[in-house]
């Protein structure tokens, strides 16, 4: 900006600062400019008329801007009233539909304000219309005057340049001074022709604002005469309206009665369900106690009956006796299982076989009503069969001699029209312990026999098994005597509450009738100022209608608690039932066990024999484990040994049969290895004599290619019972 003239300077410093600073500063520079300094030394008259031309510009300069501020700000305000109306009209009617009034009062008052209002406006437009149309022509005769003097400058400057400088300034100095004053005089005409066209098109914009504000003065104006017709029909809208809310009033009144009595009615019906259910858990409650005294007496007595049985077996216990596992049931010197599932006669006689037992043969008339005594209603597999031979035959060989006495009638017929193929060559008992031929691929339960343990002294088990059961019966004797107090505590706390619930429900019910009365009266007194009295009805219904349904909802709420607690009861004492019931049958089935287990103990006392840990099969005077889990020939060796046992030693041919017919179809390790010196011997260091019956087909072959390394020098139990040399490291089964 250092470089520009001393004029133009300040004229852009003008523009960039506000009105009155920058005013100032460009006459600063216009006293200091060297057009000013250069009238010294000129005519008289060219300064005269450049100072004067100078004072006009300025006065433009100063007043016209002012001016045309004031005329500015007075449009802003007035156009600010006008937007201001406009917003007040818009929400004016919105405001009387509110409303709604019945007669003429401050609204019209208020209109009649806005319409004067709106005159003054129209009027303030007008006048100030007036007087810009004044000052504008003013300003534009002030503008062309300083045009005329402008050139009359110039000329004048022209026609004396010659002689306007003294003649002691030599011809150069002269030139550029007369040049700098005819740039300075261009200079003038520059800016105030750029002032004109300012004034012109700020002329222009005032004129366009005032046309717009007096378009918006007629709109308004127009606003306002519509006004008058759009009150009376929101008035008669308000009024049609009023009536319909006034008949929605009476008829929601009317709903709310009938659904009170309905409300009323529903809970009276709720209340007699709860007092019959009451009723009914009572008498509930009284036979529950009665069962309970009578299953707690039956109980004691039959602890007592079996505390006297236990006590004679004590007195008896010198006597060696016989015993059977758990699951099994004595008699004479005989094991028997009877098995709760179904198998077919195969199957059943491979699950006998290793249980260490066979299928039953019934040798004798005692053993014979042992068993009809237990085989009433059921249908289980015996070990009679003419499957074989054609002949009926026990599976230990022996013949069955035919006894007609002993099968249902028009047995055995070997029936071959049930379409499973053949005739019926497997023995079963019938009903009533009467034996029948049926089909050998049915499926029927079994009974497995075998014989019995010898017994020392089992009198400490059922010592403590007594113990256990006395302990079992007091606490439960105990938590019985219990179960009648809680649930007469229960039902009288719920019988309390509900009493509590009924009395709330009724009062509810007749404060709230009164309630009701008393707003209807209200509502018919307030009719008479239409308008108070909607707003008081309403608030009324509303107020009563909530209040209903939270008396309502409340009484919901606690019937369905009380509901609630009344199944809840009602399955407590279903679930005590069903648990006595359980206990008893659990109880009585523990009782009947043992009353079994000890006329089994007092049962035959011949001589003892020998007996084994559990999990243990007996066999002539030897023990055998025949294990789940699978390992390799040296580790089972090693399990044994941990068990005070060897791997299996076949000694002789009763044995092999014994153990033949267990291992039908498993792989088991045996005592049996050539690995040693070459030759198949026992573990125990017995030579085996080789006898190729006992093995598979084309067995032992010591093969190579099983990719484990070396031979097979290790025998195993394969297939039926029959020997198969193998790899050592392979994981079989284990005999012991």
């Amino acid at each position: 900006m250092a470089d520009l003239p001393p004029r133009l300077e300040t004229t852009v410093q003008y523009s960039t600062m506000g009105a009155e600073e920058g005013r100032l500063q460009w006459w600063k520079g216009i006293s200091t400019s060297n057009t000013v300094t250069s009238c010294i030394g000129r005519r008289l008259q060219l300064c005269s008329i450049l100072s004067v031309t100078i004072a006009l510009f300025l006065i433009l300069v100063i007043v016209m801007p002012l001016k045309f501020s004031q005329q500015d700000k007075m449009l802003k305000e007035l156009e600010t009233k006008a937007d201001n109306m406009a917003l007040s009209l818009n929400s004016l009617p919105n405001k009387l539909q509110q409303k709604a009034p019945l007669s003429q009062g401050p609204e019209h008052k208020a209109l009649t304000e806005v319409k004067s209002a709106l005159t003054n406006l129209q009027a303030s437009i007008t006048s100030l219309s007036s007087e810009q149309h004044k000052t504008a022509d003013q300003q534009n005769r002030r503008l062309t005057e300083l045009g005329h003097t402008v050139t009359d400058l110039s000329q004048s400057v022209k026609a004396s340049s010659s002689n306007s400088l003294p003649s002691s300034v030599n011809s150069d100095e002269k030139d550029t001074k007369i040049t700098k004053l005819d740039h300075d005089i261009v200079d003038l005409s520059h800016s105030v022709n750029a002032l004109s066209t300012d004034f012109h098109e700020t002329v222009k914009h005032q004129e366009s604002a005032l046309n717009e504000l007096k378009t918006k003065a007629d709109n308004i104006h127009s606003s306002l005469d519509s006004i008058p017709s759009k009150l009376q029909e929101t008035v008669e809208k308000a009024g049609r309206k009023m009536e319909h809310s006034v008949t929605n009033l009476t008829l929601s009144m009317n709903a709310l009665s009938s659904g009170l009595q309905d409300t009323v009615s529903q809970q009276d019906t709720k209340m007699q369900k709860l007092e019959t259910a009451m009723n009914s858990m009572s008498s509930s409650l009284e036979s529950v106690a009665s069962k309970m005294q009578q299953t707690d007496e039956k109980l004691t007595s039959m602890l007592n009956a079996l505390s006297a049985e236990i006590m004679s077996i004590k007195r008896s216990k010198d006597n060696p006796t016989y015993r059977c596992q758990n699951n099994w049931s004595l008699n004479a010197s005989s094991c028997y299982l009877f098995s709760p599932n179904k198998l077919t006669w195969h199957e059943a006689g491979d699950y006998c076989r290793t249980q260490g037992a066979s299928l039953l043969i019934l040798n004798n008339a005692k053993e014979w009503d042992f068993i009809t005594k237990i085989t009433v209603s059921e249908f289980y597999w015996v070990g009679l069969t003419d499957e074989n031979t054609g002949k009926w035959a026990w599976v230990d060989g022996t013949p069955y001699v035919m006894d007609k006495s002993q099968w249902k009638v028009g047995q055995p017929d070997n029936w071959t029209k049930h379409g499973l193929g053949g005739g019926e060559d497997c023995a079963e008992l019938a009903e009533r312990g009467k034996l029948n031929d049926d089909h050998c691929t049915r499926q029927r339960k079994y009974i497995c026999e075998r014989a019995a343990t010898g017994l020392q002294d089992t009198v400490s088990q059922h010592d403590l098994w007594l113990q256990g059961l006395e302990t079992a019966m007091s606490n439960m004797s105990s938590s019985l005597d219990t179960v009648p107090l809680k649930l007469q505590q229960t039902v009288e706390k719920e019988g309390r509450k509900m009493e509590h619930s009924v009395t709330n429900l009724t009062l509810s019910m007749n404060a709230l009738s009164s309630g009701l009365q008393d707003t209807v009266s209200q509502q018919d007194t307030k009719m008479q100022k239409l308008e108070t009295a909607m707003n008081s009805m309403s608030s009324s219904l509303e107020s009563v209608a909530s209040k209903m349904q939270q008396t309502v909802s409340q009484q919901d709420t606690k019937m369905q608690k009380l509901e609630t607690a009344m199944n809840s009861m009602s399955s407590s004492l279903e679930s005590v039932l069903s648990k006595m019931q359980q206990t008893d049958e659990k109880l009585t089935s523990m009782l009947n066990a043992l009353s079994t287990e000890i006329m089994s103990i007092k049962g035959s006392k011949d001589n003892p024999t020998y007996r084994c840990q559990n999990n243990w099969s007996l066999n002539a005077s030897s023990c055998y484990l025949f294990s789940s889990n699978k390992l390799t020939w040296h580790e089972a060796g090693d399990y044994c040994r941990t068990q005070g046992a060897s791997l299996l030693i076949l000694n002789n041919a009763k044995e092999w049969d014994f153990i033949t017919q267990i291992t039908v179809s498993e792989f088991y390790w045996v005592g049996l290895t050539d690995e040693i010196t070459g030759k198949w011997a026992w573990v125990d260091g017995t030579p085996y004599v080789m006898d190729k019956s006992q093995w598979k087909v084309g067995q032992p072959d010591n093969w190579t290619k099983h990719g484990l390394g070396g031979g097979e020098d290790c025998a195993e139990l394969a297939e039926r019972g029959k020997l198969n040399d193998d790899h050592c490291s392979r994981t079989a089964k284990v005999h012991l």
